[in-house]
Order: C-alpha cells, then sequence, then structure tokens
C-alpha cells in the first residue's frame, strides 16, 4: 500500500511539473530553452525544454508523440507571429497567382468552346456586336470608295466615288423611307388608319394626273412584278375555276399571251417562268418598224381560237424600250374588246398623258385596261416604287392575283411617293414632264436640218425619246415601200431592207454616238440595234434623267442642246469627207502594184491596206508561212514607222489574221493621193531597209572569213620565215637568245561598216589615225517633192488623162466624188494619236475627238492627212 501511494504522489508531481512545461511553452511564451540534464540526473542524455524534459513536452504538443530538440526548435521558430505573417502573404501571393492561371485557363477553354460552336457564324457577326459610330463609319467608306475592302484598309489604292448632290425631292423621297419605318411601330388600329389614307390619296392623284379614271394602284419595287400580278389578275379573269383547280382548268384550253417583238428581252420568258406557264403560252408578235402588227395580231388570236386556245392578255407600249414607237391603240383596243382580252400598255410616252393636252397618238390609252408608270426614272425620284393602275373586275380577284392585300405595314411602301408628290405639286411634276419632251423636240427639229451629202434618218416624234441615222442617200429607195400609217404616228423618213443594211454605216454611227456621249456628256446619247433598220442613235432624256452623272434633272441646258447639234454638225460633215472618197481611196490603192485593199467591216475609217513586197507579189494566191511572217513584219514596221511622223494611222488585223494598216476618218481638206502615198512610200523605205540589212549581214559574214583567211595566210608566211628549229621548244629558246628574230609590226584585221572593207592595221598603229572610207550607197534614198509623185495614176485619172490630154486637180473633185484641197483651210491637231481638222467653234478644244471603231467594237481615231507628212502633235 505504501508503495502504491508513493507512485500516486510521483504521479501527481509529474503532472504539476507538466502542467508548468505547458504554461512556458504555449503561445504566450517568446521561447522555449532546450537545455541538457545535469549529470547527476537519472535520465543520461535527454533533452530539456525550459528545464522540462522533452518526454515531458511531446506528449502535449504532438498529440502523446515524443519531440526532439531540434522540432522543438522549429516549433519555438513557426510560433513566431512575424515569421507566421510573412508566411501567409506568402501563401496569398501564391493563390492569387494560382487562381489567375486557373482563370486564364478556364476563359481560354471557354472561349474555345464557344469558338467551335459558332464556327458556322460569319466572322462580321461573332461576338456581342459593333457600336454604333463604328457601324456608320463602315457604311460611310463604302459609299466614299468604290473599291473599299475592310480586310484591307490601305486607302493609297482606293477608288474615290462620284457622289451626287441631292435635290429636295431627292432628299425628302429617302427620308420618307425611315419614316415609313417608324410609322410601321405605331398601334394596329392608327396604323391601319394612316396607311389605308395614304394609298386612297396616291391612287386618286395618279388616276387623275394620268387621265386613267376609276382605277386601282398597285405599287412594287420591282419593274415587271406589276405585269406579272396584271397576267395573273387577267387569267384568274378567263377562268373562274382557276383558284380552286388549278391547271385543270388550262389544260382544255392553253392561256394566250401575246407580246409585242419590240418588248425587252426575254420578258415572255419571264412572265411564263414567274406565273409557271409553259412556253407555248407565249405568242410573240411581229411588229413593223418597232409598231405592232394589229393585222398579224388579229391573225392569230384567230388561229389560236380555232385552235381551241384561249388569248388572255396584249402587252402593247407606248413608246417601245429601244425606238420609243407608240402601238396603234385604237384598232389593238377594238380587236381586244371583240375577243375579250386584256389590254396592258407600258412605255414612257405614257407620261405625256400627264401633260394639258394629250397627243393624238394616246387618246386611247384611257380605254386600256392596266398601265404600268416608272415614276422613279420620269421624276427623277430615287428609290419611290412602280405604279400599276388597273381596273379591276372583282375585289376578290384582286386579292387572289396578288394586286392587294390585308398587310397593312406592306401598304406603307407607297409612303415615299406620297411625300413626294405632296411636295412636288402638279405644277412641278408638269414642268419636269414637259421639260424632257421640250428638250427631244428640241434636238428631233434641228437635226432634220443638218446639211449632209448623205442623209440622217429620223423617226417621227412620237415622246421624250429621239431615233436617228447617218447612212446614205443610196438606202432611201430601198425604204419607200416601208411608211407606215401616218396616223399611228410610226412613219419614218427612211427604212432600208433587212438585206440592204450595210455593217460599214453601223459602224460610222456606233462611232459617232461614242463621240457625241464623250465630247457633250450632258446629252446622254446611246447606240441601239433597230431590227430591218441598223444601228441608230437614240437620246431618252425621260430615262436617263435619274442617273448617277445627274446632279438635277434640270441639268440638260439650252446651251448643251446648241453644243451637241454643233457637234453632231461637226462630225456629219468628217463622216461625209470620209464616205465620198472612201471610192477614190480604193481606185487609187488597187492601182499600185505593192498595195491591195484590206475589208474591214468594223472599222470606222477610210479603209485598210496591206503593203506586199515585191518578192511575194506573184505568190499571193498561195502565199507560204514565211511570206505571211515578212508581210506581218513590214506592215508592223511600217504602222510604227508613220506613228513616229504624224500618228495618223493605226494597225489592223483581216480576218486571215495578217497585218495591215488602217486609214481613220478624213476631213474635206485631205488630200488623199498625199495621204496614201505617206504609207507607199514608208512602205518602199521598210522594204528597202530590210534589203539593206540583208545585204549587210552578207558583207559581214563574207569580211569575217575573208578575215580568218588572211590571218592564217600570215601564220603561215611566219613560220616558213622563221624555218622550223624555232619551234622547237628547247632549241629554239637557244636559238631565239644566240639570234633573236626582228620584232614585227602588230598586224591585224579591222572591218569597216561603212564601206563593207576588210582592212590591214598596220598602218593604223604606224600613224595612230585611223582612215574611213564612204559608204556605199544602200541606204534607203529620200525623195524630194510631193510625196503623191511615186504613186501611179489610178484607172479614173487614166481615163481623164486619155479623153482631155491634160490633167488638173480641179477635173478630179468634179462628179460624185467631193473636191480634195491640196491646202487644208483649217489647222490641223492629232487627236488620239490621229490628225484632225479643229472646228471653227471655239467651245471644243483641240484633241477631244473620238476613236473610230475598230474590229472589237472600240472606237478609232479621226483623222485628216494633208499634202505634208509632218504634221504637229498638239496634245
Amino acid at each position: 500500500m505504501a508503495d502504491e501511494e508513493k507512485g500516486q504522489t510521483a504521479s501527481n508531481n509529474q503532472g504539476v511539473d507538466e502542467g508548468a512545461a505547458v504554461a512556458s511553452v504555449g503561445p504566450s511564451a517568446p521561447s522555449v530553452d532546450v537545455q541538457t540534464p545535469a549529470s547527476g540526473s537519472k535520465e543520461i542524455g535527454t533533452p530539456m525544454v525550459n528545464g522540462v524534459s522533452d518526454q515531458v513536452v511531446r506528449p502535449i504538443i504532438a498529440n502523446d508523440v515524443p519531440m526532439t530538440g531540434v522540432e522543438a526548435g522549429f516549433y519555438r521558430l513557426l510560433m513566431n507571429p512575424l515569421m507566421m505573417n510573412q508566411m501567409q502573404e506568402s501563401v496569398d501571393r501564391s493563390n492569387e497567382i494560382l487562381d489567375d492561371l486557373m482563370r486564364k485557363m478556364r476563359d481560354e477553354r471557354e472561349q474555345t468552346r464557344k469558338r467551335q460552336l459558332s464556327a458556322h457564324i460569319p466572322v462580321a457577326l461573332q461576338g456581342s456586336g459593333r457600336e454604333l459610330k463604328d457601324i456608320i463609319k463602315l457604311v460611310e467608306s463604302f459609299i466614299m470608295f468604290e473599291n473599299y475592302d475592310p480586310e484591307q484598309p490601305d486607302e493609297t489604292n482606293l477608288i474615290k466615288a462620284t457622289s451626287r448632290r441631292l435635290t429636295e425631292s431627292s432628299e425628302l423621297a429617302i427620308i420618307s423611307h425611315s419614316i415609313a419605318a417608324y410609322v410601321s411601330m405605331l398601334d394596329a388600329q392608327h396604323l391601319k388608319h394612316l396607311a389605308t389614307k395614304v394609298v386612297i390619296e396616291v391612287t386618286s392623284w395618279l388616276s387623275k394626273i394620268f387621265r386613267f379614271p376609276e382605277a386601282t394602284a398597285h405599287f412594287h419595287e420591282e419593274e415587271k412584278e406589276g405585269l406579272v400580278r396584271i397576267c395573273q389578275l387577267a387569267i384568274h379573269k378567263r377562268y373562274p375555276k382557276y383558284a380552286t383547280d388549278g391547271y385543270e382548268v388550262l389544260y382544255p384550253r392553253p392561256p394566250v399571251i401575246y407580246i409585242s417583238a419590240s418588248a425587252k428581252h426575254n420578258l415572255g420568258v419571264y412572265l411564263c417562268h414567274t406565273i409557271g406557264l409553259p412556253l407555248t403560252c407565249l405568242c410573240t408578235v411581229p411588229c413593223q418598224l418597232g409598231v405592232m402588227d394589229v393585222a398579224a395580231l388579229q391573225k392569230l388570236v384567230e388561229d389560236d381560237h380555232s385552235c381551241g386556245k384561249t388569248p388572255v392578255i396584249v402587252i402593247a407600249y407606248a413608246g417601245t424600250p429601244l425606238a420609243g414607237r407608240v402601238d396603234n391603240l385604237t384598232e389593238l383596243h377594238e380587236l381586244c374588246q371583240r375577243f375579250n382580252i386584256w389590254l396592258h400598255l407600258e412605255g414612257s410616252s405614257l407620261s405625256m398623258l400627264a401633260s394639258s393636252s394629250t397627243p393624238s397618238f394616246l387618246n386611247s390609252a384611257a380605254l386600256c385596261n392596266s398601265m404600268t408608270l416608272n415614276l422613279c426614272a420620269w421624276l427623277a425620284l430615287p428609290s419611290v416604287p412602280f405604279v400599276t393602275l388597273f381596273r379591276s373586275p372583282d375585289v376578290i380577284l384582286t386579292r387572289t392575283a396578288g394586286l392587294s392585300t390585308f398587310n397593312v405595314r406592306y401598304k406603307l411602301n407607297c409612303m415615299s411617293l406620297w411625300m413626294c408628290l405632296l411636295h412636288l405639286g402638279f405644277d412641278k411634276i408638269f414642268a419636269r414632264l414637259l421639260y424632257h419632251s421640250h428638250i427631244a423636240k428640241t434636238i428631233h427639229e434641228n437635226i432634220q436640218k443638218i446639211e449632209t451629202t448623205n442623209e440622217i434618218m429620223v423617226f417621227e416624234f412620237q415622246g421624250p425619246c429621239v431615233i436617228f441615222r447617218y447612212q446614205t442617200k443610196s438606202d432611201k429607195g430601198a425604204a419607200s415601200s416601208a411608211q407606215n400609217d401616218t396616223e399611228t404616228g410610226s412613219s419614218i423618213k427612211a427604212h432600208p431592207g433587212e438585206s440592204d443594211r450595210d455593217p460599214y454605216f453601223d459602224t460610222l454611227n456606233i462611232w459617232l454616238a461614242e463621240t457625241l456621249k464623250r465630247e457633250i456628256p450632258e446629252v446622254h446619247v446611246t447606240a441601239v440595234d433597230i431590227e430591218k433598220i441598223g444601228l441608230c442613235i437614240r437620246f431618252a432624256p425621260l430615262e436617263t434623267s435619274y442617273t448617277l452623272n445627274s446632279s438635277t434633272i434640270f441639268k440638260t441646258t439650252n446651251d448643251d442642246i446648241d453644243q451637241f447639234l454643233d457637234c453632231l454638225d461637226h462630225h456629219v460633215r468628217i463622216l461625209d469627207a470620209t464616205v465620198g472618197m472612201r471610192k477614190e481611196f480604193q481606185e487609187i490603192v488597187e492601182s499600185q502594184d505593192n498595195m491591195h485593199i484590206v475589208n474591214l467591216p468594223t472599222w470606222a475609217g477610210l479603209g485598210a491596206v496591206q503593203y506586199v513586197p515585191d518578192v511575194w507579189l506573184d505568190k499571193l494566191d498561195d502565199l507560204p508561212q514565211q511570206g505571211k511572217n515578212e508581210i506581218n513584219t513590214i506592215n508592223h514596221q511600217m504602222v510604227n514607222h508613220l506613228k513616229s511622223t504624224d500618228s495618223a494611222f493605226s494597225l489592223g488585223q483581216s480576218e486571215s489574221g495578217m497585218y495591215c494598216v488602217r486609214f481613220g476618218l478624213v476631213t474635206m481638206e485631205t488630200d488623199l493621193e498625199e495621204l496614201i502615198a505617206i504609207v507607199y512610200a514608208a512602205g518602199k523605205d521598210v522594204e528597202e531597209s530590210s534589203k539593206f540589212l540583208e545585204t549587210m549581214s552578207d558583207i559581214v559574214k563574207q569580211g569575217i572569213e575573208k578575215a580568218a583567211e588572211d590571218l592564217e595566210k600570215e601564220n603561215q608566211e611566219k613560220l616558213i620565215q622563221e624555218g622550223l628549229l624555232r619551234q622547237v621548244p628547247l632549241v629554239g629558246s637557244l636559238i631565239n637568245w644566240w639570234s633573236p628574230p626582228p620584232k614585227d609590226a602588230i598586224k591585224g584585221r579591222t572591218f569597216n561598216l561603212a564601206s563593207g572593207k576588210i582592212l590591214s592595221t598596220e598602218e593604223t598603229y604606224k600613224s595612230h589615225i585611223q582612215i574611213l572610207e564612204s559608204a556605199p550607197e544602200l541606204s534607203p534614198k529620200v525623195r524630194d517633192g510631193p510625196m503623191k509623185m511615186v504613186l501611179k495614176p489610178s484607172r479614173s485619172r487614166d481615163r481623164q488623162l486619155s479623153s482631155s490630154g491634160s490633167f488638173t486637180k480641179q477635173e478630179v473633185g468634179q462628179g460624185d466624188e467631193p473636191a480634195v484641197s491640196n491646202h487644208p483651210e483649217k489647222p490641223l491637231a492629232v487627236v488620239d494619236g490621229l490628225p484632225v481638222s479643229v472646228p471653227s467653234n471655239d467651245r471644243r478644244e483641240e484633241g477631244d475627238m473620238s476613236n473610230a471603231i475598230s474590229e472589237s467594237g472600240e472606237p478609232a481615231a479621226v483623222s485628216a492627212a494633208t499634202s505634208s507628212p509632218e504634221v504637229t502633235d498638239l496634245k
């Protein structure tokens, strides 16, 4: 028992000591002292912590695990508040870096995922959109530059667009589209009331202005849409069960659509494809001078009736797209009434219905069933809709055909037209339409007053469209049978038959149109091909008033018209001179041995010739490839030589692919013989130059061979004189040392290109002077006097000389051919590389002349060669 009490007392004491140790090493203790027990201690080598054994501290700190002295020291360091703060900061920074890395990796993964999911989305639409200012800037760049590309923002290669100054009505038309979009956001009832009001007023105004009463209007953005809807309405009218039974109703008696042959290209095909009808339902009515043949139409309708077909609609024109002709509306209306056919009208001449007095050829326009108005072009209003006025037989059929809709927002497409009509008023509308007719009529009347040795064919005036053609007088007699009824206004002054159509005059008219368009851009003319007539020049101000080149609708002034007529008169005189001299030109050329005419129908000039060297004259029928190459080379060099002097000629190519020299247009002051002589002399010079080069090449070759032979002989003579011993390597050196050979003078050979001789250089090295000899007469000779003296007289001149015994220049000018002057009365100027006479009118600058038409359809230059081969370039 005593022993147990002693052990319990020791245990209690040990617990007290352990509590003291805990108190000494707790968080409040500044340090822990590790000591080694004294030598007299019972536990030798046991570390002490503040006098307490390590065995006592370890269980308390490390969950009853003994702690060594090193661990106790490390624990003491960890318990330092400053160290703990530093460690905490380091850990926080490390955590932030890791968080940033994780966030970046997470964002990258998210972006990759989004890119994969939006790979099919356009690049411009990916993301959350762009700012409004960036979009506005992008649109401005597209408007300011013609070739702007956002992916290539380099402005050095950008082409600045031509801006157009807007009028008040044009600005209002543009703003009205934004207003219509804003109005569409109104309440349904309010919007319905406003849209109905606008549609009713516009329809009423247009039907009264264009004298088409009791009409309904259909507004459409695409020009052909109104005609498609009208065709559908006509089909629904003739086939009441078409809306329910569909094509089964059409099969027994298929419908027929009659369209004028003067209509736009592929218009009938477009109608059939859009409506869903086969092309067998389309019938093209033949025309006479652009006017629908009513007799032929009647025969076609009767034949279709007899074949079990149903005539549905006739598409006629009051102003055909090309010739501006007006069909016989009275007879067409009677025919359509007899066979119950819908009559639809189109054309620019419908604008004349708004005038104070309707022309006689448009009196029956109000009797048709429908018409399409192009107010966008007629009034120069951008983006206003087309209008189709029609008289509806039934409201239900109208909605079935798509000519009316319940969609209120769709009805707002006429908002821009409503606002513009309110702004203009009838006075401005009438003034604009009358202005086009006035300038067209002024040009029409003055063109007929232009004096010409040939003829200017002019169509009769039937609206704001002028058609005329420059042609020869011989076409007039063949056209007398082509006159149409004057009541329809379809008669013209002349009409050449299809078989009499001359492609040369077609080319001249194309050149004339391009020249007028370039010199007077304010009066816009185009070249059009009219069936059975040929290429004509067309001026339609009503269709070109709304263009990018026009700043206002009244840009063409009276001064522009006067300048246009003066320019036309000047160029007609040039054409008269060219056509008049063409026959004489061919006779002179054909009289020469080395020249012959090349037929180039698409060249609007005097003609084309080909120079043939003497060596190939007898082999033209079976010309080898070497001969073709030589002829091409000579003609090409001729053109280059001629251009270096006066630039009055150009290089052409015949149908066989061989080169030729083309002559441009000429004036009345041109000396034709001198002009041809220049070409002939150039050909002779080139031919002789080629012979000179061939002769010189032979001389050089012979000279080289002779020099080689002379040098070989000298070497052999030297070998004989010196002996064979001097040629042995060792012996020769000893002999040369014992008896040196004499020093010979430097000898060689020189070839004189001027004289063509091989000479020794011995005298040159002795005297240090080179003696030149005169050249032989191998180069082309320089001709003195008039160039035309080298020509042979033509057949007509031979006949005149044989009959009169003498020849004068005045005698050549008599007869059908115009007189040719040796000395032009007007100064010459080079225009587009070719010399022309400068007109007396000061408004046209020198060098502002167009090209005549080449074989590829491009215009060629006007030329007027004179008696002098030297012409100063005034460009």
